[in-house]
C-alpha cells in the first residue's frame, strides 16, 4: 500500500558528467534516479528526450540467484526489456549507464505559475484540455488543487515549464493569463532552480512529521472537463467536511513526442500513450481519516477511469498505490512475457515487494 512520503517532493533535474550535459525526469528527493528509471522515469523533458528508460544503455545487477549480470540491448536483452518498466522484479541494480544530452535551451527554462479561485476551475480545465493534441515538446504543465489554510476553500495552481525563450512561451501561457489568476509569476531560471521556483517557491508540505501520505493514481489519454469539474467539486466538499485533511489533486501533463517515437514493443513499459499522470493525494496526521480518505480516493479514481480514454485502469508503477494489480501496472499485452521472465530470473519470488509480477 502506498503510504509514500515525498512522491510529489520535487521536480528535479539530474545532471550527469558536467553542468552542460543532463538527463531529466521527475523523481522525489527520497528516490534515486535509478529507482525512477526502473518504472519508466516520466518527466518534464520527455517530449524532447523520452523517458529515463529510453536513455538507459545498460545496467549491472545481482539477480535472485546471486549472479552478477549485465543487461543491455546486446547482452541479456530479454532481461533488459523487462527492467525497463518492471525493473523492481528481477534483482538489485548496482550500476547503470545512461545516454546524456546537451543541456536543453542552454540550461534555461521559463517557469510560469498561476493561482486561481475555485470559480475558475472549469476554465482552467478547458485551457488544459486544449493541449490534449497540441502540447509542444518543450512545454510541461502541472496543476494541483489544494485547500486554503484559512477558510478551507479549494484553490487551483498551475505551473508551466517551457524550454525555450520567454517570447516563444507567451502564446502557450496566454490562455492561463486570460482566465484571470489571483497571482501569476513568469520568469526564466536555470534548470537547477526549477524546484525552488515552481509554484511561487512554495515548499512541498508532504514531509511533515507523522504525516500520512496516502496516494492513488492513474494515467489518462484525454482530458474530460466534466469529470475534472465533478472531482473538483467533490474535493472542495471533502475539504470542508474534514478540516484536518490536507490532501491535493495533482495532475502532470508531460509532452509525448519522443516517448511515442520509441516503439511500444521495445520496453516492458506499457503506458506510452498516457498524456496525464494523476495523483490523488491524501495527506493527514489523524489516522482516523484512513477509511474516509480511502473511500473518497478510490471512488475518485474509478470516476476518472471511466473517461480516461483507456479501456482498462492504467497506472504508472512509480505512483501506484498497490491495490491496482499487474494488469493495471504492466498491461495484459505485456504481462505474459513478464511472467516468463519472472520465472526465469526470480522463480522464488524474492523480489515481489513492489508491484510484483505474478508467478503464473
Amino acid at each position: 500500500m502506498a503510504r509514500l512520503v515525498g512522491v510529489f517532493a520535487c521536480l528535479l533535474s539530474l545532471a550527469l558528467a558536467s553542468p552542460s550535459t543532463s538527463i531529466k525526469s521527475l523523481f522525489g528527493s527520497s528516490l534515486s534516479p535509478v529507482g525512477a528509471t526502473l518504472g519508466a522515469g516520466v518527466g518534464n523533458l520527455q517530449g524532447l528526450h523520452g523517458l529515463l528508460i529510453d536513455s538507459l544503455l545498460s545496467v549491472r545487477m545481482v539477480t535472485a540467484s546471486g549472479e552478477l549480470v549485465t543487461a543491455s540491448e546486446k547482452e541479456n536483452s530479454d532481461l533488459f526489456w523487462g527492467i525497463r518498466g518492471a525493473g523492481y522484479n528481477f534483482g538489485v541494480v548496482t550500476s547503470a549507464t545512461y545516454k546524456v544530452y546537451d543541456a536543453t535551451n542552454r540550461g534555461q527554462v521559463v517557469n510560469a505559475d498561476f493561482l486561481y479561485f475555485a470559480a475558475a476551475n472549469q476554465s482552467v480545465w478547458r485551457a488544459l484540455q486544449t493541449y490534449d493534441a497540441t502540447l509542444p515538446a518543450e512545454l510541461a504543465l502541472t496543476a494541483f488543487v489544494l485547500a486554503n489554510g484559512t477558510n478551507r476553500d479549494a484553490l487551483i495552481a498551475v505551473n508551466a515549464l517551457y524550454y525555450g525563450s520567454k517570447e516563444n512561451a507567451t502564446a502557450y501561457l496566454d490562455p492561463f493569463l486570460k482566465i484571470g489568476p489571483i497571482l501569476n509569476n513568469i520568469t526564466t531560471v536555470p534548470w537547477n532552480q526549477e524546484l525552488d521556483a515552481a509554484f511561487f517557491g512554495a515548499t512541498n508540505g508532504a514531509c511533515v512529521r507523522r504525516n500520512n501520505v496516502n496516494i492513488y493514481s492513474l494515467a489518462l489519454e484525454q482530458t474530460d472537463v466534466a469529470t475534472w469539474t465533478s472531482h473538483f467539486n467533490d474535493l472542495a466538499a471533502f475539504y470542508k467536511q474534514y478540516p484536518e485533511y490536507q490532501g491535493r489533486f495533482l495532475a502532470e501533463r508531460y509532452p509525448t513526442q519522443a516517448v511515442l517515437a520509441v516503439p511500444d514493443s521495445r520496453t516492458a513499459y506499457p503506458h506510452r500513450r498516457a498524456k496525464w499522470q494523476l495523483n490523488l493525494e491524501g495527506w493527514y496526521t489523524n489516522t482516523s481519516l484512513d477509511s474516509p480518505v480511502d473511500a473518497f480516493l478510490q471512488s475518485s479514481r474509478a470516476k476518472f477511469q471511466q473517461t480516461s480514454g483507456f479501456a482498462d485502469l492504467s497506472v504508472y508503477t512509480g505512483y501506484a498505490h498497490g491495490d491496482e494489480g499487474p494488469t493495471a501496472w504492466y498491461s495484459q499485452r505485456k504481462l505474459g512475457r513478464l511472467v516468463r521472465l519472472k520465472k526465469q530470473y526470480d522463480p522464488k519470488q524474492l523480489f515481489s515487494w513492489n508491484n510484483p509480477i505474478p508467478g503464473s
